[in-house]
C-alpha cells in the first residue's frame, strides 16, 4: 500500500492513491508513511489544512521523522504561516541536517519572510552540499539579481542550463549591457530549443529596443497576434451566460493569492484543476465556444511566417483556470511559458473610472527587463469580451478601487 500509493501520487493519480492510502490505514492506522503519503496526496489537491493536520498526525506518531516536518513547512507556506514554515523547515534541518532540500525550502520562507540575508546563508548551505543544485541556484541567482548583484546571479543562472535559467541569464545581460553576448547567446539558445517561451518573449523584447532582428523566430512582435471577440456572437442572451457561469466557478474551491502565482488581493481556482474538465453545462458550451474562436484564429492568421503558426498545437487541449479580484486587486506582469496561445474571457468587469482601473495591459516588458520605448497596448474590457494573445507576450491587470469583483476565465492552448 505504502509503494503503491507513492507510484500513484508520482503519476499524479491522486484519487486512486487516496484510495489505496485509506486501504491501507485500515491495517495499520498509525502507519507513519501511510499518513505521510496521504498528506502528500490531499497537499497534491491543494487541500492544505487536511494536508497539515496529517503530517502533525505523522509527527505525533513518529516525532524524528524530518519529511513531515519539512512537508509540515510546506503546507504551513501555503496557508500564508510564515513563521510556522519557518520553524518546521527548522525542525526537519535539525533531525536531519545532511538534506539540502531542507535548507532550500527553508530559504524559500525566509524569503517570503524578508529574511533576505538568512535565506542566502541557507541557499549556501545546499549548494555547499550540492553544488548542482538547481533549484537552489535559482533561487539565490534571483537574490543576487534583486540586489542588483548581476554578475554573480549570471554566474548562478549558467549553471542551471534549463529553459528558465536560460531566459534569466537573458535578464542579466541586459542589465550589465552586454548586448554583443544576448545575441550570442539568443542564436545559441534559439538553435537549441526554438520553443523556449520565455527567451522567446526577451528576444521581441531586445530586437524592438535595439530595433535590429535576431535569431528569435517564435514569434517575433506578439503584440501583431491579439485577437478579439465576445460571446454575443455565439449566445444571444450574453448576461444570462455569464451570470451562469459565475454561478458554476464559485462552486469551484480557489485559493486566497496562491502562492507563486500572479494573482494579488483575489482568489484563483485550484491550478490542478482543469475548468474545461468540467461536466457542468455551460463550462462545457464555454469550451465549445473557445473552440471555435481558435479556428477564427488561425484561419486569421494562418499565413503568416513564424514557429507559433508554422506549429500550431493540432490537438485543441486547453487548460482553463479562473481569477475574481477583489478591490485593490491585480495581476503583475507575467506571461504562460507552458502554453502556446493564451487567452481571457472576461465574465464581470469594473469601472475604469478614466483611469484605465481593472484594464489588461499587454507589452513586450517584462517585470525583470523594461525599457520606457516597449511598445504597449491597454485594453479596457467588457462583458462577454474574449481575448487571444500569444502566451510570450506579458500582460498585467491594473489595479482598481471600486468594490466590484473582476471575474476572469484564462486558459492556454497547450503545445502538443
Amino acid at each position: 500500500y505504502i509503494n503503491l500509493s507513492i507510484l500513484l501520487i508520482s503519476l499524479n493519480n491522486l484519487d486512486e492513491a487516496e484510495e489505496i492510502c485509506k486501504k491501507g490505514l485500515k491495517i495499520q492506522p498509525l502507519n507513519d508513511n501511510l499518513n505521510l503519503n496521504l498528506g502528500n496526496i490531499f497537499y497534491g489537491k491543494y487541500q492544505f489544512q487536511v494536508a497539515s493536520e496529517l503530517y502533525k498526525k505523522v509527527i505525533k506518531i513518529n516525532p524524528l521523522n524530518s519529511l513531515a516536518f519539512n512537508n509540515l513547512g510546506n503546507a504551513s507556506r501555503e496557508l500564508n504561516l510564515p513563521k510556522e514554515a519557518i520553524r518546521n523547515y527548522k525542525a526537519a534541518i535539525k533531525l536531519n541536517p545532511k538534506d539540502p532540500n531542507y535548507y532550500n525550502n527553508l530559504s524559500v520562507a525566509l524569503v517570503e519572510s524578508g529574511k533576505l540575508d538568512e535565506a542566502k546563508e541557507n541557499l549556501n548551505l545546499a549548494i555547499d552540499m550540492m553544488p548542482e543544485f538547481s533549484h537552489a541556484l535559482m533561487s539565490r541567482g534571483q537574490l543576487f539579481f534583486n540586489e542588483g548583484e548581476f554578475k554573480y546571479a549570471l554566474n548562478d543562472f549558467d549553471k542551471c542550463q534549463n529553459d528558465e535559467s536560460k531566459a534569466r541569464s537573458l535578464w542579466c545581460l541586459y542589465a550589465l549591457g552586454e548586448k554583443k553576448e544576448i545575441y550570442k547567446r539568443i542564436d545559441l539558445y534559439s538553435n537549441e530549443d526554438k520553443e523556449n517561451l520565455m527567451v522567446a518573449s526577451f528576444s521581441s523584447f531586445f530586437s524592438e529596443i535595439e530595433k535590429k532582428d535576431n535569431a528569435n523566430i517564435f514569434c517575433k512582435n506578439p503584440l501583431d497576434f491579439l485577437y478579439f471577440s465576445n460571446l454575443s456572437s455565439h449566445n444571444k442572451s450574453k448576461s444570462n451566460f455569464t451570470n451562469d457561469l459565475i454561478d458554476e466557478l464559485k462552486k469551484i474551491e480557489n485559493i486566497w493569492e496562491p502562492i507563486g502565482k500572479s494573482t494579488k488581493k483575489g482568489f484563483q481556482s485550484n491550478i490542478n484543476y482543469n475548468l474545461f474538465d468540467s461536466e457542468q453545462k455551460n463550462l462545457k458550451l464555454l469550451k465549445s465556444i473557445i473552440l471555435d474562436e481558435l479556428n477564427l484564429y488561425y484561419k486569421k492568421f494562418s499565413n503568416k511566417d513564424c514557429l507559433f503558426i508554422e506549429k500550431w498545437p493540432k490537438i485543441r487541449n486547453i487548460k482553463g483556470w479562473y481569477v475574481i479580484l477583489q478591490s485593490q486587486g491585480f495581476q503583475k506582469v507575467h506571461i504562460h511559458p507552458g502554453g502556446w496561445l493564451s487567452g481571457v474571457i472576461y465574465l464581470n468587469v469594473v469601472p475604469s473610472l478614466q483611469r484605465n482601473e481593472g484594464a489588461i495591459e499587454f507589452s513586450l516588458s517584462g517585470e525583470y527587463f523594461k525599457n520606457i520605448k516597449s511598445s504597449k497596448l491597454i485594453y479596457q474590457p467588457k462583458i462577454g469580451d474574449i481575448i487571444f494573445f500569444p502566451s510570450t507576450l506579458h500582460h498585467r491587470t491594473i489595479p482598481f478601487t471600486t468594490n466590484n469583483e473582476r471575474i476572469i476565465i484564462s486558459f492556454d492552448l497547450i503545445p502538443n
